[in-house]
């Protein structure tokens, strides 16, 4: 992957309806380079693992100071990747 590849890939963090209690409770992150790919990353991987649950928000994540500091900070996977990486 180029270094321009890289530069325009974007965080997202993404909410279901009723998710709630179960892994996609807090919400899935996304590293993709727009909502539609992010939306076809969550199509292809999560609902594959975890079944389909309708859609509540998508949006860019602007600071990693501004996610769930007490579970999903901690938890992350690598997100400077095309990928999921919460949770």
């Amino acid at each position: 992957m180029s270094l321009t590849a890289i530069a325009m890939l974007k965080l997202f963090w993404i909410t279901f309806a009723g998710a709630e209690p179960g892994p996609l409770g807090l919400g899935c992150g996304v590293t993709a380079a727009s909502d539609e790919e992010a939306l076809a990353l969550i199509e292809r991987d999560v609902f594959s693992q975890f079944g389909r649950f309708e859609i509540s928000s998508i949006s860019p994540v602007e600071r990693i100071e501004d996610l769930d500091q007490s579970h999903v900070v901690p938890n992350m996977r690598l997100f400077f990747q095309r990928g999921i990486w919460f949770p």
